[in-house]
């Protein structure tokens, strides 16, 4: 049986973040996705679980994986967010929750630089945004 799911999207012209989330806004998981790779993701996601609702960041190549995700499930709403400084806020985030060892503990925090991409911390905030900017 398929897990019904809130699909989020941070699009980029490189890599997507991806981050999934239970109905009600609780993030399940979260990864980052090459964007030549998402169709064939999303193929495999498909056997797995069925979104109820997605969301797009809606700035950088929005339109192109809005179309992407219409061909795959052309039911499900599609909902917009304002991504702007979600990068940033996602970055701030790693740093936050990665604690450096060796040396690096000596570097100041505002200077440290993730050593993986963070773009799934963005498509997470993306869903915070749409939750907790949701009017019910």
């Amino acid at each position: 049986m398929k897990t019904t799911i809130v699909l989020a999207v941070d699009p980029g012209r490189g890599k997507c973040g991806i981050a999934m989330a239970s109905p009600d806004g609780d993030v399940i998981a979260h990864e980052v996705v090459n964007r030549a790779d998402l169709p064939q993701w999303l193929v495999k996601a498909e056997e797995k679980f069925e979104p109820s609702l997605i969301i797009i960041g809606n700035r950088t190549a929005c339109n192109e994986i809005q179309q992407t995700l219409q061909s795959q499930w052309p039911d499900v709403s599609i909902r917009f967010v304002e991504e702007a400084g979600s990068s940033q806020e996602a970055r701030a985030r790693w740093v936050e929750t990665h604690r450096p060892i060796g040396l690096r503990r000596l570097i100041p925090r505002g200077l440290r630089t993730p050593t993986v991409p963070y773009d799934d911390l963005a498509a997470v905030i993306l869903i915070e945004r749409y939750f907790g900017g949701k009017s019910e």
